[in-house]
């Protein structure tokens, strides 16, 4: 005859319970500043590097334009600042998705004059008629990915004990 004795039984039901529970702590890591700080850090790091993957550069007739308007020729993006700074303080949103939940970050959350300019070159599509080129400023980098799962790792290992 085969005996199982389970020992600890009080530990396995309250690491079940905790493990049931991850669902509001993730959601609550994700509504947390420290994910968009993980993720702003890296909106910064396209605009002070130009672009990841690097952005194309301007043409003659805009650094033209910009410099006779009192901009410089360049960064690319970067004449008054409004932009980037808001792009790299967006606070994401976290909704229910299925299988958990998801942050995002988008247009949406930009103000209006901002929001033309960010679709416009995200999307590279200008006026009608009129192509840009694409310049993403909000993306996932590799580098984002281990980022967060560290941070992730932390928040769990001091919310789950």
């Amino acid at each position: 005859m085969i005996s199982i004795k389970m020992t600890g039984q009080v530990k396995v039901l309250t690491l079940l319970e905790k493990l049931r529970k991850i669902d509001k702590v993730v959601r609550l890591w994700l509504e947390s500043s420290e994910v968009d700080n993980i993720m702003n850090d890296s909106f910064s790091k396209n605009f002070r590097s130009q672009g990841r993957p690097k952005w194309t550069s301007l043409a003659s007739s805009t650094k033209s334009t910009r410099v006779s308007k009192g901009f410089g020729a360049s960064p690319i993006l970067h004449e008054t600042g409004n932009l980037m700074d808001e792009v790299t303080s967006m606070r994401g949103k976290v909704s229910s998705a299925s299988g958990g939940f998801v942050k995002e970050w988008g247009a949406d959350q930009l103000r209006g004059t901002e929001r033309k300019k960010f679709v416009a070159h995200q999307g590279g599509i200008g006026k009608p008629g009129q192509k840009l080129p694409q310049r993403q400023m909000i993306g996932f980098q590799k580098e984002d990915a281990s980022k967060l799962t560290r941070s992730l790792s932390n928040w769990l290992s001091t919310q789950i004990q």
